[in-house]
């Protein structure tokens, strides 16, 4: 177990002191006790787990019977939907202008040229498997040994963002990815720098992370799907990952966000009682202690952000960066 520190940590981004915003002391997961504090800066929106674990205790943090890089999600797609169920999805999926990444963007990104791509997490491999189908020459680095990708004909190395395996570290590539993995980094800034001398100049990084902005956070707290703790370690809104991106030198093209209509389906709501349900259970009481989610309080979220701006509606943010040619 982590141990709670009485020194408030520094913000990485604008060196000022930080303050407790959130505690959750269970695994969102697993419902086992944990400590888990998030700081938080006011200038920079950005937040982060204080005390940082230990490398070890982070390898912990993913010993799970099911998550989504081993192929079986512990966020499961629900049958059992009523006429209104579908309509609340329907009425998001109407309003939802996300720009989701697939390889087809990618693929428009380089000019449909073939190019020399890393996906650094690249979890099922499902990415690679797209984008090696379309020509390009695909290389991955996935941490967890038990991850499918393992399992499939590709290119793929055991390692993270801070630790770049040597057989990555030897190419220069065209495109680096990162979809929900900065997030996870123990040290983001390291991870950073990393890729920006993995690509070559004019290289392209794509970098995809909650959205820690979202009323879909503000309304469900602790509980809230994507937060994701312990194994989130760092929280982002589309201002201070730019920011982040611009202090490892990188230049921003892009901001995209995507995640709307499926924080509408039941699986999202039922996941989120759970979550809830675990925290009754364990007998905890995380600051500040949520409301439990239900198909009402999706309906309210519904209406509240059917117009509102694309930093308050979407759960996820991605930055398309590039690295200067000179």
């Amino acid at each position: 177990m982590v141990e709670v520190s009485n020194n408030a940590p520094q913000c990485p981004l604008s060196d000022q002191e930080m303050k407790l915003w959130l505690s959750m002391p269970i695994d969102a997961i697993t419902g086992q006790p944990m400590i888990n504090n998030i700081y938080y800066c006011s200038e920079s929106d950005y937040g982060m787990v204080f005390p940082r674990p230990s490398i070890n205790a982070i390898a912990d943090f993913y010993n799970l019977n099911n998550y989504y890089t081993q192929g079986e999600s512990h966020f499961q797609e629900k049958s059992n939907n009523s006429f209104l169920d579908k309509l609340r999805v329907h009425i998001a999926w109407r309003f939802d202008k996300g720009v989701h990444l697939t390889a087809q963007l990618i693929d428009q990104l380089v000019n449909h040229k073939s190019s020399k791509i890393c996906d650094i997490g690249c979890g099922s491999g499902q990415l690679l498997k797209e984008l090696k189908m379309m020509g390009h020459d695909v290389m991955g680095v996935e941490p967890n040994e038990r991850s499918t990708v393992y399992s499939q004909d590709l290119d793929v190395y055991i390692g993270t963002a801070e630790n770049i395996p040597k057989q990555i570290a030897e190419n220069r590539f065209d495109v680096i990815i990162m979809t929900h993995v900065l997030e996870h980094c123990l040290a983001p800034k390291v991870a950073l720098s990393n890729i920006y001398e993995l690509l070559r100049p004019g290289g392209y990084l794509i970098c995809e992370v909650p959205n820690n902005a979202c009323l879909g956070f503000k309304y469900s707290g602790v509980t809230w799907t994507m937060l994701d703790l312990p194994r989130h370690l760092n929280f982002f809104t589309s201002s201070n990952l730019q920011e982040i991106c611009q202090q490892a030198n990188f230049e921003i093209q892009a901001i995209n966000y995507s995640g709307y209509c499926r924080q509408f389906s039941n699986s999202w709501i039922d996941y989120e009682r759970e979550i809830y349900n675990k925290i009754i259970a364990a007998q905890v009481n995380p600051m500040p202690f949520p409301v439990k989610n239900s198909k009402f309080r999706a309906w309210q979220l519904l209406f509240l952000t059917l117009f509102a701006t694309p930093d308050k509606k979407y759960d996820s943010i991605s930055v398309i960066a590039t690295k200067p040619q000179n």
